[in-house]
């Protein structure tokens, strides 16, 4: 609700008196939005004003607007609201009485929502005139507690992790509970579009529970929104498809395997063909498989790579091997090949996923 006067919405959305997010099919995973952060354009005052009751009554909270309060988030935002639950607005009327707002929604917006429910919330602000995400935050609860923040980073430290570069954990005393330690796990940089969180629910929600938090920002973000939004939900009753295309959205930004990176280095193995983890196997059963979603680019094919190859690099190479000697420079170059195999990134290992399904002549 917001505290201005305002005509009711249309929209009407019941408030669901359940737990937080939606539920796996087996029970032992909850998952969630977590956050939401994004512009989106109004052609008039008055639909900004309603967009607005209908977001805020989804989630009971009221939102209190402050015309002369401006800050800076990306832009100069001339107006603002906020919400005693931490939800902001920022939001500029043009002379032509046109809306661009920004809305940043924190856990505490979508908590006391079900899966459906944030849903729709997304859905509706997808309707709107051009809605960009810029940031958009997933959770998955894991009531098994299959490892904790530590374990998770002891096999990585081993290099048993794969999907990200950087690892690190923090540990805190919290201010509502100084006795208890936090200790979260951090995978993947902060600068980053694909940054994973690991933490013990309990010292900080008091609950008993892992909680698995991946934050994409940018083009991952818009890429993950648009595909939840998309999702081909016709009602309350596809729960599940909601709870599994965030769990799985989640497990699928990062994998754990048997095999460590100085053993998959040592004998040129490709992360393909390496074997996932047990207990990590276990969290993706739970989650219904895993999705890891392609940001916005154009995909990559072989014709592609073979002509970028002709154009840009055959010239080059063709004139070290005139210059050194062709056989001199053919197994420099062989050798060459075989150590950058230690560097490839995801996008290599599509590659060499795509090369099944190719059969190459010429170059």
């Amino acid at each position: 609700m917001i505290s201005q006067s305002l005509p009711q919405t249309e929209i009407e959305v019941q408030t669901p008196q359940s737990n937080t997010g939606s539920t796996c099919p087996d029970r032992t995973l909850e998952t969630s939005i977590d956050f939401l952060q994004g512009t989106v354009k109004f052609l008039t005052v008055e639909e900004f004003e309603k967009f607005n009751r209908f977001l805020f009554n989804a989630a009971s909270q009221e939102l209190v607007l402050n015309p002369d309060k401006s800050f800076h988030s990306g832009i100069t935002w001339r107006s603002s609201g906020s919400t005693l639950q931490g939800s902001k607005v920022g939001y500029n009327i043009s002379e032509d009485g046109k809306v661009h707002a920004w809305y940043s929604l924190p856990g505490s917006f979508f908590h006391e929502l079900d899966g459906y429910i944030q849903w729709v919330i997304l859905s509706v602000m997808k309707i709107q005139d051009g809605f960009k995400a810029t940031r958009i935050d997933c959770k998955v609860r894991d009531f098994t507690r299959t490892v904790t923040p530590q374990q998770a980073m002891d096999y990585a430290k081993k290099g048993h992790i794969t999907g990200v570069k950087t690892c690190e954990i923090a540990s805190k005393f919290g201010v509502d509970n100084p006795d208890k330690e936090e200790t979260t796990a951090y995978f993947g940089s902060r600068k980053s579009e694909k940054f994973l969180r690991v933490y013990d629910a309990m010292p900080v929600h008091n609950i008993n529970a892992i909680d698995w938090e991946l934050q994409c920002r940018d083009e991952k973000a818009e890429a993950v929104y648009n595909e939840f939004v998309n999702l081909p939900v016709t009602g309350p009753t596809d729960a599940d498809m909601i709870a599994n295309f965030i769990g799985a959205v989640v497990f699928g930004a990062v994998d754990f395997v048997d095999e460590p990176k100085s053993f998959r280095d040592l004998h040129n193995i490709r992360v393909s063909r390496c074997h996932r983890m047990k207990w990590y196997q276990a969290l993706v059963d739970m989650a219904g498989g895993t999705i890891k979603i392609c940001c916005g680019r154009e995909p990559t094919t072989i014709p592609k790579k073979i002509a970028w190859l002709q154009k840009q690099v055959m010239p080059t190479i063709s004139a070290l091997a005139h210059g050194f000697g062709f056989e001199v420079f053919t197994a420099c170059l062989h050798e060459a090949m075989k150590l950058a195999a230690n560097r490839f990134s995801a996008i290599h290992e599509y590659i060499i996923n795509l090369c099944q399904n190719y059969q190459l002549t010429s170059l």
